[in-house]
């Protein structure tokens, strides 16, 4: 399930980042494709570090995991939130390069 769901979400990044120039109904179903990807990564991640670690340490890696995607999620978020706007200008729309 891991392999699949990055597998479904470097398919639908690529597609997002390559054939993003018409936003239509194939923008919204592929971010829908995305989300499906990214649940059955996290949810098979999660199932992996619990079986790696032994029982009395179960508690210690999910919150340990839990508390790395979201610190990982908040600082990708901010460093590509940074790359595409920069060098905008007030009042316009992000540039392609960015």
């Amino acid at each position: 399930m891991l392999i699949t769901g990055l597998l479904v979400g470097i398919i639908t990044f690529a597609l997002l980042t390559f054939a993003h120039a018409a936003f239509s109904g194939r923008f919204f179903s592929r971010m829908v494709v995305e989300g499906v990807g990214f649940g059955l990564a996290f949810a098979s991640m999660s199932a992996l570090v619990v079986v790696a670690v032994p029982p009395e340490q179960t508690g210690v890696a999910s919150g340990m995991n839990a508390n790395v995607r979201t610190i990982g999620g908040s600082i990708g978020a901010a460093v590509m939130s940074s790359i595409v706007t920069s060098g905008m200008r007030a009042g316009s729309f992000p540039r392609e390069s960015g």
